[in-house]
């Protein structure tokens, strides 16, 4: 294992939005991270360093209430809601490890969500994300992978759970107009 970069599990904001880069995913993040107030994150690494090519690990969104986390997950235009669930679960996977390895722990004061209590796993898209499946069709998958992720987290004193969530119409429309 290399040495975690002290930017794994940093809490702030990245806005800039490069005009080269014409993802709408990025776009829409770095935008929800400007428009927010200091309870919002975006771009947060939580593998920098740990293991050689291990590709770009980072939460798209956080936000935080006292001690309780919400980890986003944002799809646009790319993947399905599988993918994004595997994706979400290595997040969360990591979490637990860093939880596990606090000796990797560089700055406690710029890492508060790694002292979170609760911390909630969402894959957040437009409804168009979702409509290939039949209603309520992930409902079964988001229920096994909530309970599952909740059993794990609960043995290291830690309350997590896992959703599918979706973008109110009006709010992605309005951008994407």
């Amino acid at each position: 294992m290399g040495q975690p970069s002290i930017e794994n599990w940093r809490f702030d904001k990245h806005t800039e939005i490069d005009g080269a880069n014409i993802s709408r995913e990025t776009r829409l993040e770095r935008l929800i991270a400007l428009l927010t107030d200091g309870d919002w994150a975006n771009q947060i690494p939580i593998a920098a360093g740990l293991c050689d090519g291990g590709g770009h690990c980072c939460i798209d969104l956080a936000r935080r209430d006292g001690s309780e986390y919400w980890l986003f997950e944002l799809k646009v235009d790319s993947n399905n809601p599988l993918y994004a669930a595997i994706q979400m679960l290595r997040y969360g996977t990591l979490y637990l490890f860093w939880r596990l390895h606090p000796e990797l722990i560089r700055n406690q004061e710029q890492q508060p969500v790694l002292t979170a209590q609760t911390i909630h796993l969402r894959i957040l898209a437009p409804r168009a994300f979702y409509s290939a499946h039949q209603p309520g069709s992930l409902l079964w998958l988001e229920t096994v992978l909530s309970d599952g992720i909740a059993a794990v987290a609960h043995d290291q004193g830690l309350t997590m759970d896992f959703r599918f969530d979706a973008f109110s119409e009006p709010f992605y429309e309005a951008l994407y107009r």
